[in-house]
């Protein structure tokens, strides 16, 4: 499997809308299907796959590292805070990791009474309230 990724050198006109001349590459990650990117203040590069992991790529493409294993399926994600991510994990619930790797800790597996069905994507808004 491969993950698209933005060529670094044309990220700002991306972000004006201007797409005319973004550019692209394919980067293999030894893992399948994932279901959502999160790209952090330092251009680095997160996803989760079909098997649990979690993983880091560098702005470059060039390093990729495991920062955690959820046990599940790893769907939604979001940066949570300075330092960890928000996992919405389709079997084990709304997660946390830290960013620079170890185990998720489990912050909800149901809400208001009711368990979840199957957790797949989040928000967080600027005062920290998930949704």
């Amino acid at each position: 499997m491969t993950a698209n990724c933005p060529s670094r050198k044309n990220a700002s006109a991306r972000e004006y809308g201007v797409t005319s001349n973004v550019s692209s590459w394919q980067i293999p990650v030894n893992g399948h299907a994932p279901e959502d990117v999160v790209v952090d203040g330092e251009g680095r590069i997160y996803a989760g796959v079909d098997d649990g992991r979690i993983l880091r790529l560098s702005p470059d493409g060039r390093r990729i590292d495991v920062i955690a294993d959820t046990g599940g399926r790893p769907l939604g994600l979001e940066l949570y805070g300075e330092d960890e991510l928000l996992v919405c994990d389709a079997r084990a619930g709304l997660l946390v990791v830290p960013l620079s790797g170890g185990s998720p800790s489990v912050l909800a597996t149901s809400a208001l009474g009711l368990d979840f069905v199957f957790c797949n994507n989040a928000a967080v808004a600027a005062d920290g309230t998930i949704y």
